[in-house]
C-alpha cells in the first residue's frame, strides 16, 4: 500500500462514518435489480459493483439478508447467481 496523504486518510473516514447509508444504497440497488420492471439494469451496474468493491463485509451481509428473506429452495438458486454475478471479476474499479 501507498502511504495515506491526508485526502487519502480523510476519504477513508468519511467512508467509514457513512458505512450504513452506503449499504443501504447498496440493499436499494439490489431490491431494484430483483424485485422491479425495468429496461436500464445495466446503468446500475458501475455503481453496484463500487459499493460492492468498497466493502466485502457489507456485500456479505446483504447476500445473507437476501437469502434470508427468500424460502430455503430457492437459495441454491440464488446463490449460483451471486456467483455468477462476481464471476470474472477483478476486485478493482479501474477500466
Amino acid at each position: 500500500e501507498s502511504p495515506r496523504t491526508p485526502s487519502i486518510h480523510n476519504f477513508v473516514n468519511q467512508i467509514a462514518n457513512c458505512a450504513a447509508v452506503l449499504q443501504e444504497i447498496l440493499k436499494t440497488l439490489f431490491e431494484i435489480i430483483l424485485f422491479e420492471d425495468s429496461s436500464n439494469y445495466w446503468s446500475l451496474g458501475k455503481p453496484m459493483l463500487s459499493l460492492i468493491l468498497l466493502s466485502d463485509e457489507m456485500y456479505a451481509k446483504l447476500k445473507s439478508q437476501i437469502l434470508s428473506s427468500q424460502s430455503a429452495d430457492k437459495h441454491p438458486h440464488i446463490l449460483q447467481c451471486f456467483d455468477v454475478l462476481m464471476g470474472n471479476i477483478t476486485r478493482s474499479i479501474d477500466a
